[in-house]
């Protein structure tokens, strides 16, 4: 398995030098094969997977750790994605739609929580 890192983008974050604190760790991946993110989670040590592409909920239970679905809601109507995804996943983000990966920093619209 290959890891793939935005490296441009402005939330990376290097690794931590031996014996600092270490947050639980937490993978952020975008339409990745599910037996990569399994095996990536085990060499690394991570304690949660956040989805950010088009996964669904079936794909949701194939990873071995908690499963953070990141969903994007247009309106009221798709609030039927949160439904889909509460039995297969640890919690849901809302995101603001965007037309790329990643977010854009946009604040959500609030009203469809």
């Amino acid at each position: 398995a290959q890891m793939k890192m935005l490296l441009e983008n402005t939330r990376f974050s290097s690794l931590p030098e031996d014996g600092q604190h270490v947050p639980d760790l937490v993978g952020v991946f975008v339409n990745e094969d599910a037996d990569c993110i399994n095996d990536i989670a085990e060499r690394i040590g991570l304690h949660f997977v956040q989805l950010h592409g088009n996964e669904s909920p079936e794909f949701c239970q194939l990873i071995k750790r908690p499963v953070i679905k990141a969903l994007q809601l247009d309106n009221s109507e798709d609030r039927g994605k949160v439904k889909a995804y509460r039995e297969t996943s640890w919690r849901i983000l809302l995101d603001t739609p965007s037309n790329a990966w990643g977010g854009t920093g946009a604040t959500h619209d609030w009203s469809l929580a």
